[in-house]
């Protein structure tokens, strides 16, 4: 009889081999699939965003599924400071979610977008770097909640995100920040940008967060019996596929100094009024007082033309209407750099 009892040793293993058998039935194979799917093709779009924030050519290296309890929380992130954005999504996905990074690679992307230099200066005040980092990756959910919103088929929107800097206990932070729940869905994006950087962006998700967004998908994601499949098509017909880069110059503007830095964030709060313009033309009087209902007035654009965005009435950047829901919106396809943007306002 004795020989047949179990060590505790033997019983730790099996009870481990329980808890990872149940674990991977947290999400199925179709679900983690999806979620690798959507997380590429938004975080895409979210790279455009960052490559016109930063002046550099930001693209997407890997995108990794996981699901995580205790020191996996902060697997790769180990003995370094965090930066760290949380939000809650309002509609699409439900439930909160957290963006990460290790505050080398984040004080990098916003020394890129402040000064054009990874080289953050240190005498920069941990507030001003949170709301820096805040609007970054607020300017970056604004892409991905569009290309989640396209991939879903329903409106994703989500709360301002609130940046936090952690030094100590990464794994118990991020657990307070998602409500205590457990385990969490893990998504780990590489970032590259112009062989110079390279960094991880990881966000975190509830189980039921990760479930509602990705099963609107499910099924449309591509399978190995199926290759030709895609989430918004099918690859049948298409011609092979050549990478093209943008040629890269060195930027002979001026910098600004701290000073000038110092006025420009004394205005972010500012409220400016934002325009798509969907063409103009002109007409005689005679013509105008010919209108009335039914009447068909022709614009300079022709159909398909990308809309201009104008801030306060100066062209920043140009864009293609999209419906979401019962609702218009502009998805920017080219944009004016930061320091180009402040110009034109003056």
């Amino acid at each position: 009889m004795s020989e047949e009892m179990l060590s505790q040793d033997e019983i730790d293993a099996l009870l481990e081999a329980v808890d990872d058998e149940a674990e991977s039935r947290v999400l199925t194979p179709m679900q983690s699939d999806s979620l690798v799917e959507l997380g590429t093709l938004s975080m895409t779009q979210g790279t455009d965003v960052l490559s016109s924030l930063v002046g550099r050519k930001v693209s997407l290296g890997t995108t990794e599924v996981s699901v995580v309890r205790g020191g996996e929380l902060e697997r790769g992130l180990e003995g370094e400071s965090l930066l760290l954005a949380s939000f809650t999504f309002e509609q699409g996905p439900v439930g909160k979610s957290v963006f990460v990074a290790a505050e080398g690679f984040g004080r990098s992307l916003v020394g890129l977008m402040l000064t054009g230099s990874t080289e953050l200066d240190e005498s920069m005040g941990e507030e001003e770097l949170l709301d820096a980092f805040g609007e970054l990756i607020n300017q970056l959910l604004g892409a991905v909640s569009t290309g989640l919103s396209e991939a879903m088929g329903t409106r994703v929107t989500y709360s301002l995100p609130e940046p936090a800097r952690v030094t100590e206990g990464p794994a118990a932070r991020i657990r307070e920040e998602m409500g205590g729940s457990e385990p969490l869905v893990r998504l780990d994006y590489t970032l590259n940008l112009v062989d110079e950087l390279e960094g991880r962006l990881t966000q975190f998700l509830t189980v039921e967060g990760a479930v509602s967004m990705a099963e609107p998908v499910v099924g449309k994601v591509a399978s190995k019996d199926s290759p030709g499949t895609q989430l918004y098509g099918t690859t049948e017909g298409l011609e092979e596929k050549v990478e093209v880069q943008p040629a890269e110059f060195q930027d002979f503007g001026r910098r600004q100094t701290p000073g000038q830095q110092k006025n420009i964030e004394m205005l972010l709060d500012v409220p400016l009024e934002l325009t798509v313009e969907l063409g103009r033309t002109q007409k005689s009087i005679r013509e105008i007082l010919a209108l009335g209902p039914g009447s068909i007035i022709e614009l300079d654009k022709l159909a398909g033309e990308a809309v201009d965005v104008l801030v306060n009435g100066k062209l920043i950047a140009h864009g293609e209407v999209v419906v979401i829901d019962e609702s218009f919106g502009v998805r920017i396809t080219s944009i004016q750099s930061p320091r180009d943007r402040v110009s034109s306002l003056k």
